[in-house]
């Protein structure tokens, strides 16, 4: 069993008495704590506003605000819904993906790469692109691309270099150890 299951088997059966205040509480603090402890950085995730007769609600990071005014017995409510969402991508996992931009075309353009190779090797560096690129990248499915891609330009000396470049920095920003 992962400490992650273990955790959360533990936490079960206190989040089930929980009232909906605390659960938000709580998973504001682990989510600040998870912020803490790896290095990522704040940057990414969901912004949301809302407004409610004149007041203006908004929330940054992870947290999601939308505010619906319920009709009381008799009364009328107009109700004009309004609710934006966007997701802002990381700095540093834009950057990544322009460097993967770029090797992917050093890679349709380089002489020294197998032409056999070209294609596949383009394919896992597509696939890395769509999963940096999601709000929730899975570090598993990150890693092995990585690994592949390496693997695929080993003996290619003019890629060499970005593509260490690459396979470091994510490794840093997700949290295994360089392939």
């Amino acid at each position: 069993m992962s400490q992650v299951e273990m955790v959360l088997n533990m936490l079960r059966p206190v989040v089930a008495s929980m009232s909906a205040a605390d659960k938000s509480d709580l998973l504001a603090k682990v989510s600040q704590l998870l912020e803490g402890s790896d290095g990522k950085s704040a940057a990414s995730g969901q912004s949301q506003s809302n407004t409610l007769s004149g007041i203006n609600f908004s929330g940054g990071a992870n947290n999601a605000l939308n505010f619906a005014p319920v009709q009381n017995q008799g009364g009328n409510v107009n109700v004009s819904s309004n609710f934006n969402q966007s997701y802002t991508v990381n700095p540093e996992v834009k950057k990544v993906l322009e460097d993967l931009s770029q090797l992917k075309a050093s890679i349709a353009e380089s002489p020294e790469v197998n032409p056999l190779l070209k294609e596949p090797v383009t394919q896992q560096v597509q696939k890395l692109e769509e999963e940096l690129q999601k709000p929730e990248p899975d570090p598993s499915f990150v890693e092995s691309t990585v690994a592949t891609i390496k693997k695929g330009l080993e003996g290619v000396l003019t890629l060499a270099e970005p593509t260490v470049k690459i396979a470091s920095f994510v490794a840093k920003l997700y949290g295994f150890p360089v392939p």
